[in-house]
């Protein structure tokens, strides 16, 4: 039993908690002033609604204050991405270049290149642009065909290639561009030298098309890069090369726990304008309210929102505490859950709202479409699901090797794969459920094993019951693992399924 996973972080007084949500507030308020309507019209986030933004410190939101930034913590920096989320070309602006562009220089760049490129960035006066997906990569950066070919004196790289769906293309004055580097003498292109680079946005070579006419998250002036030869200097190499994969991941990681932060106070937005129209709606002489299937939908969308709101700041309070702490996968599984709650939240919102909700002056609409194009931010769900479960099975995979070799052996070990598929299957049909924690119970210090005996007792059957579920995954994953090989295993759906019991 790893008990730290156990534990629940939480803000030591009453003060931080007060300041918190006086941020929340204020950004909210910024938010709020948006003629969001007229930005999904137009498709522009106009320079002065950029300006008053950056008045507010929104371009540096966990920036040290050294180079100008607010230094919030996670946990404070999840409240303001709350109020963030009420308008959705303010979210992928600004999700653009603090999850992302930022997160990379502060990551992967020396104290050089942060003392002059973050002061600006984090006041507004420049705005920094993720350049990583390609048209023939999507969602596999492993696939990325722009090259970087360093000069004979090591002093230059030439950038060529092209970049696809690059939020605040439009007005970026400054680019965070991935691309494979090769040698000029050896012309080699080795698949693990991936490099992160800073790229002015004035340096000749460098086309932007016209802003992309979206379904969702109109006004993220997002376009297609052309780099057309761009000589960029060797000091504006973020980290080293090879290192330019993990700085994109990292970067991503930490924008799937923001946006599930963003989806999570749209959605309890939403609650609060949808129970209002129920409140005030009379169908046969009652308010809509009173009726059973509407406070139905409205108990999802507030169990929904409590899940969520539960998920990020347990992340938060997590990273805050331990900040090289790994939860990759946690937050994968947070944006998928978060994201398909929004979704489904939006939907249940135009169905309580009848044909008021199909209407242009009211919201719903415009939410809905910005939910179904946040499905795809941060990595699709379906590729994040692969991802969980191919993680869980990588997970444990080494104990079982030596059994599954065996069992995809029939002629010579016959009795023992006989008795191997009675005992799977019994296992998956809950026959083994009241033998969860068989075996030695306790640990070598005196530790129970058992989940139950860690929790509160009102928490036993939900600990029995995720006990079962960590048993019949392990027996589901040697079972597929029979079934398939190692290799095209990760490529079944039997993987995406899996990923919701990990």
């Amino acid at each position: 039993i790893f008990k730290e996973l156990l534990e629940f972080p939480e803000l030591v007084n009453k003060k931080l908690v007060e300041e918190v949500n006086l941020l929340h507030e204020k950004a909210k308020h910024a938010i709020l002033q948006i003629d969001s309507a007229i930005v999904d019209h137009t498709n522009r986030l106009t320079e002065d609604v950029i300006s008053d933004l950056t008045s507010h410190g929104l371009f540096g939101l966990q920036l040290d204050a050294g180079f100008g930034g607010q230094g919030l913590s996670n946990t404070q920096a999840a409240r303001v991405w709350e109020a963030i989320g009420l308008d959705g070309a303010a979210l992928s602006l600004l999700d653009a270049h603090n999850s992302l562009a930022l997160k990379t220089i502060i990551e992967g760049g020396n104290e050089e290149q942060r003392r002059k490129y973050l002061p600006s960035l984090a006041s507004g006066k420049h705005i920094a642009a993720f350049c990583l997906h390609e048209l023939s990569g999507g969602s596999d950066p492993g696939a990325m065909t722009t090259r970087a070919v360093l000069d004979a004196n090591g002093q230059t790289y030439t950038l060529s290639g092209h970049k696809v769906w690059v939020t605040n293309g439009a007005v970026a004055t400054h680019l965070i561009v991935f691309a494979r580097v090769q040698s000029s003498q050896t012309a080699e292109d080795n698949s693990k030298n991936y490099a992160a680079f800073i790229v002015d946005r004035s340096t000749p070579g460098i086309q932007f098309t016209d802003v992309l006419d979206t379904l969702g998250l109109r006004g993220a002036n997002a376009a297609n890069l052309v780099l057309d030869n761009v000589k960029v200097p060797a000091s504006d190499l973020l980290g080293t090369v090879g290192s330019g994969l993990q700085l994109a991941q990292n970067a991503i990681d930490r924008e799937r726990l923001n946006l599930a932060a963003a989806c999570c106070g749209l959605l309890r937005y939403l609650i609060s304008y949808v129970t209002e129209h129920c409140l005030q709606r009379h169908q046969f002489g009652r308010p809509l309210g009173d009726y059973e299937l509407v406070q139905a939908k409205l108990a999802e969308l507030a169990l929904n929102v409590y899940a969520m709101e539960s998920g990020v700041f347990y992340l938060t309070g997590l990273l805050d505490a331990q900040p090289q702490r790994d939860l990759s996968l946690e937050m994968a599984a947070l944006k998928i859950f978060s994201t398909e709650a929004l979704w489904s939240g939006c939907n249940h919102c135009v169905q309580l709202t009848g044909r008021l909700g199909l209407l242009k002056e009211v919201p719903f609409e415009r939410y809905l479409r910005d939910s179904r194009t946040l499905l795809m931010h941060g990595g699709s769900n379906d590729l994040l699901r692969l991802l969980i479960g191919s993680a869980g099975i990588q997970h444990i995979a080494p104990e079982i090797q030596e059994m599954v070799a065996k069992l995809r052996v029939f002629k010579r070990h016959p009795i023992l794969i006989l008795k191997r598929v009675l005992e799977l299957r019994g296992r998956r049909r809950g026959w083994y459920a009241h033998r969860v924690g068989a075996g030695l119970k306790v640990t070598e210090g005196g530790a129970s094993r058992a989940l139950k005996d860690h929790l509160h007792p009102n928490f036993t059957k939900v600990a029995t019951s995720l006990a079962v579920l960590c048993q019949r995954f392990h027996s589901i994953s040697e079972e597929l693992l029979v079934v398939h090989s190692a290799v095209s295993l990760f490529a079944s759906i039997d993987v995406g399924l899996l990923s919701v019991v990990v």
